[in-house]
């Protein structure tokens, strides 16, 4: 299912429906400069997932490992993101782990994954085709970084522009996923999800 959005210059408040739709607000009426942008729901092959993964690697993690739905933002610069808080301080960040797929019509698009830090300055950037790490079937994706040192709250951001669907856990909402928006730099709080994304460290 796809929803046609409106997006404005200065956006004020950013929520995501149940139904999976994004509305954004402005404080202008003035609509000379809005972007026409879609959403579009992930074609989810189960709600439960799992990942084949070394259990001796702490992992955050505020969903519950069941994908309700999932979202793919077609902006440029807008996407999701998750705030972790990491169990000790120092630790070190070594992975990202992302529940999703391909959008194979869109698999020459490039996605982004950033590692902001508690104010939102760029610690890390990556930038790739989605298909070079996800499958055209929805599952968890590790993708590795260098390892990072962290001594606060970060977030863990990704920008799929289209090219893959993330997912989103209706359960028990932890309070910690944001829709972001990378220039100027801002974010709104997600009240009624977690995004499906994870950091794993040591």
């Amino acid at each position: 299912m796809r929803k046609e959005l409106i997006i404005v210059t200065v956006i004020v408040v950013i929520m995501v429906s149940a139904a999976g739709a994004i509305t954004v607000a402005n404080m202008s009426d003035d609509q000379a400069n809005a972007q026409r942008y879609e959403i579009s729901e992930m074609p989810l092959q189960s709600a439960v997932s799992s990942l084949d993964v070394d259990e001796t690697e702490p992992e955050i993690s505020y969903d519950d490992g069941s994908a309700e739905q999932g979202f793919s933002i077609s902006l440029f610069d807008i996407g999701h993101a998750v705030l972790f808080t990491p169990p000790t301080k120092p630790w070190t960040l070594k992975k990202v782990r992302v529940y999703g797929l391909c959008n194979v019509t869109l698999s020459n698009v490039v996605f982004a994954l950033e590692i902001w830090d508690n104010d939102s300055n760029l610690l890390y950037k990556l930038s790739d085709y989605s298909i070079a790490y996800f499958n055209t079937t929805s599952e968890w994706t590790e993708i590795d970084i260098p390892d990072m040192i962290v001594t606060d709250d970060f977030y863990v951001c990704i920008f799929e522009r289209g090219s893959l669907y993330v997912g989103v856990d209706e359960g028990n909402p932890a309070m910690r996923s944001y829709v972001v928006i990378r220039d100027p730099k801002g974010m709104v709080k997600e009240e009624g999800f977690n995004w499906m994304i994870r950091a794993v460290g040591a």
